[in-house]
């Protein structure tokens, strides 16, 4: 994992949340960007030479990806407008008093007693009275071992995937949040499962009917 950034309260978390939500679509802007220069590089000189199979070609496959450019340029000059922002309005705010109230932070994490979020995403923001569950899911394949700290909150589940050496380092994380979320259950398990569908399903009952009155 590369060098994580150690914050000192001068950051505003709004734009970090930004700057995040930013790059995270860089790389499919510039992969369907590539694709779609190429084709209609191919297009023009099928054009030019007048071979109207490479033209084909260009009409054929140009679309798949020029479309997905276009939505992801406008995703990309419109953070405010895609997700994780679009799902939680507030998460600007959020992040601004979060990183204006650091109480702690390590390698892994940036916290203060109302939120946290994990460094390595920083545009998801999460409210300690929404987080329902923790647990470290540790996944065993023929290419090796993954190691990842699941957050359930009220709103979805989220998988941040960690290295081994940050295994202490994540645990000593847990270890300061838990205490400020009141209705977090620590663990994997069928019974602190059922608990998060229930409170999860009470919460988006709560939400229709703050949204009918």
């Amino acid at each position: 994992m590369a060098a994580v950034k150690m914050y000192d309260g001068s950051t505003r978390g709004s734009e970090e949340v930004i700057r995040k939500v930013k790059r995270k679509r860089l790389p499919l802007l510039i992969l369907f960007g590539v694709f779609s220069g190429i084709l209609l590089a191919v297009g023009i000189i099928g054009l030019i030479i007048e071979n109207y199979v490479m033209v084909a070609v260009t009409i054929i496959f140009l679309l798949p990806f020029l479309i997905p450019w276009i939505v992801t340029l406008i995703q990309y000059l419109n953070p405010r407008k895609c997700n994780p922002i679009k799902r939680n309005p507030q998460i600007l705010e959020q992040a601004d008093y979060l990183f204006s109230h650091i109480a702690y932070q390590n390698e892994f994490i940036v916290a203060c007693p109302e939120y946290f979020a994990i460094k390595t995403d920083i545009s998801r923001v999460f409210a300690m009275n929404e987080v329902l569950q923790m647990y470290k899911r540790i996944v065993n394949t023929n290419y090796g071992t993954t190691y990842s700290l699941v957050v359930e909150t009220v709103r979805e589940p989220f998988s941040m995937v960690f290295p081994k050496n940050y295994n202490d380092i994540v645990d000593q994380s847990v270890q300061v949040i838990a205490p400020y979320c009141p209705y977090v259950k620590l663990g994997y398990g069928k019974e602190n499962q059922n608990y998060v569908e229930y409170m999860r399903t009470m919460w988006a009952e709560a939400q229709k009917q703050g949204m009918a009155e």
